[in-house]
């Protein structure tokens, strides 16, 4: 398994293959940050079929992935910050943030979004401003 991005959250980590077809979760899981059912301590694929990945962001019980070609967000876990009704498993689009984000990155309580045009979105709980 070539890995060519990694990214840890508190309970959970992902990974991207070197042909970015693949994401990797291994972790708790207790809120679907893995992106499948059942807690795992071994690396196993997603269910993510749509398209190639450019990015993965992991965070405290949720989970970004950016579409190569389509450049929207992805989210998977309970967390307001992945702009979901509910907490999720699946990987499901971010109607919220528009196609052309370039990058995601997130704390525990918050998210930041670069978008292609350099436009930056930031969400979450804004505890300290």
């Amino acid at each position: 398994m070539n890995i060519v991005d990694l990214s840890c959250g508190t309970w959970h980590v992902l990974a991207l293959s070197a042909d970015r077809n693949t994401v990797f979760s291994a972790g708790s899981n207790k809120n679907g940050e893995c992106g499948r059912e059942g807690n795992t301590a071994i690396f196993e694929p997603l269910d993510f079929t749509e398209e190639s990945v450019s990015q993965i962001s992991a965070g405290y019980c949720v989970s970004f992935i950016v579409g190569a070609s389509s450049k929207k967000a992805f989210s998977f876990g309970k967390s307001p910050i992945s702009l979901q009704k509910n907490a999720t498993s699946k990987p499901l689009e971010v109607k919220a943030l528009e196609a052309g984000v370039s990058e995601i990155a997130q704390g525990a309580t918050y998210a930041a979004c670069v978008m292609e045009d350099g436009r930056l979105f930031t969400w979450g709980e804004n505890k300290f401003g």
